[in-house]
């Protein structure tokens, strides 16, 4: 074979590949293409809450788990660029801010209205910023107790003990969360860390 030929080879080679890589980042998989990190979530882990509801699209679509923004548009429509409907979107959506450590975003979730979600998140932010673990623990505490469905809360103040080396009581902090939100995936990690079950 000739020189000019295994240059031109190589060549083609070397464009298929660059094409499979540019094709592989415009599918918005894998590192290259998404513009966030797909969520943790396990499907095998899911346990079903009362207070939530579950949609047909999510149990049946398993593609792309990284799912853009909710744009709008009619609740069934399928998403152009995904595939799935609006309304699958929004319920991933939703599992991924309910499944956040961010508070701002955990507290949306909660379905409050605007001026009770905007109170919970300063007192949150509050809390986080006490003198402390033990200043923490006790404002994270009063919040728990006038919001008792506040799962955040609960996982916050799992974290502020096992920081304070009181693993016995994180251990409890972060069941008492699962048992508000079973899904909560920041709470079931630590639970492990923490060597529960």
């Amino acid at each position: 074979m000739s020189t000019k030929k295994i240059i031109a080879l190589l060549m083609a080679v070397v464009m298929v590949a660059a094409f499979s890589v540019v094709a592989y980042a415009a599918s918005g998989e894998g590192y290259f293409g998404g513009s966030e990190a797909p969520d943790d979530f396990d499907d095998e882990d899911y346990y079903e809450d009362e207070d939530e509801p579950v949609y047909e699209e999510e149990q049946t679509t398993t593609q792309n788990p990284v799912v853009p923004p909710l744009q709008g548009g009619s609740s069934n429509q399928p998403s152009s660029s995904t595939g799935l409907s609006n309304r699958t979107v929004k319920a991933l959506n939703d599992k991924r801010e309910k499944n956040s450590e961010d508070t701002t975003k955990v507290i949306r979730s909660y379905g409050l209205s605007s001026q009770a979600t905007k109170s919970l998140i300063a007192k949150h932010n509050d809390a986080a910023k006490g003198q402390g673990n033990r200043e923490k623990d006790e404002r994270y505490k009063k919040i728990l107790k006038a919001n008792p469905k506040d799962y955040l809360a609960a996982y916050r103040l799992a974290q502020v003990n096992a920081a304070m080396g009181r693993n016995g009581q994180a251990l409890n902090w972060v069941n008492q969360c699962l048992k508000i939100f079973p899904n909560y995936q920041p709470a079931r990690s630590l639970r492990k860390k923490l060597g529960g079950k």
